[in-house]
């Protein structure tokens, strides 16, 4: 069974190493982004089955990120649409 893929976005260094660390420890597999835009390119690239999403980013704050992830368009299937996000 492949590991589920977990998107962790925060400008907060040290919370992201936090959570990589236990995310990792509990077989998961980590991708990080730091802002706005890289969290929407990395989202759209690597297909998380989770994301866990800070509010406050710099170059697109988490509104925009969901704004931009939720927003019909044909790169994304009705089936990559339903993704889970839990907002820090």
């Amino acid at each position: 069974m492949p590991k589920q893929k977990i998107l962790v976005v925060d400008d907060d260094a040290n919370l992201v190493q936090a959570l990589r660390l236990r995310l990792l420890a509990n077989d998961f597999d980590i991708a990080v982004a730091c802002d706005g835009y890289a969290a929407v390119a990395t989202a759209q690239k690597e297909r998380p089955d989770l994301i866990i999403l800070d509010l406050g980013l710099p170059a697109g704050d988490g509104f925009v990120v969901l704004a931009i992830l939720f927003r019909p368009s044909p790169a994304w299937s009705s089936a990559q649409l339903h993704m889970n996000i839990v907002i820090q």
